[in-house]
């Protein structure tokens, strides 16, 4: 076995596991949000602005990702 042929089974396999976390985002987005909106009544009331400036954040560009490439 060739030293390409190594490194395009490498490459295959971070490929496949990107594409298959891309996949998992896709199909759970939803439950995703549910899930942080539900564990900001642990946070501390201090942190809870930053929190959603977060959780917001993440969703909206997971979801312009799904968009983009789904």
């Amino acid at each position: 076995m060739g030293l390409w042929s190594k490194v395009k089974g490498v490459f295959g396999r971070i490929g496949g596991g990107i594409k298959k976390a891309y996949n998992w985002v896709k199909d759970h987005i939803g439950t995703i949000k549910d899930v942080a909106d539900k564990a900001k009544d642990f946070i501390p009331e201090q942190y809870r602005d930053k929190y959603t400036d977060v959780v917001d954040k993440g969703y909206d560009t997971a979801t312009k990702v799904i968009r983009k490439f789904g």
